[in-house]
C-alpha cells in the first residue's frame, strides 16, 4: 500500500475512523468530494480532471445521436 498511499489523494472525510476502521462515506460526502476535486478554481491539479469530465460530456451528446439515429428499436 506504500505505493497507492502516495499517489491517492486523502479525501476530505478521511480514510479511517477514530477506532482505525475504514469510512463508508454516504452519497453526499462522495458527490461533495467529487465536485470539489473538478473545482478549477480551488486548485491547478483540478484543471485535468475538469477536462476530462469535459469531454466526456461532449462526446456523450454525440453518442446518444449516434444511439438514435443509427440503432433501430
Amino acid at each position: 500500500m506504500p505505493y497507492l498511499g502516495d499517489i491517492l489523494q486523502i479525501p476530505s472525510y478521511g480514510w479511517k475512523n477514530k477506532d482505525g476502521e475504514l469510512i463508508k462515506p454516504n452519497t453526499s460526502q462522495i458527490f461533495r468530494e467529487f465536485f470539489s476535486r473538478l473545482n478549477i478554481f480551488k486548485s491547478r491539479k483540478n484543471w485535468l480532471p475538469f477536462f476530462s469530465w469535459l469531454k466526456v460530456a461532449c462526446l456523450a451528446v454525440f453518442f446518444g445521436l449516434f444511439l438514435i439515429d443509427y440503432l433501430s428499436w
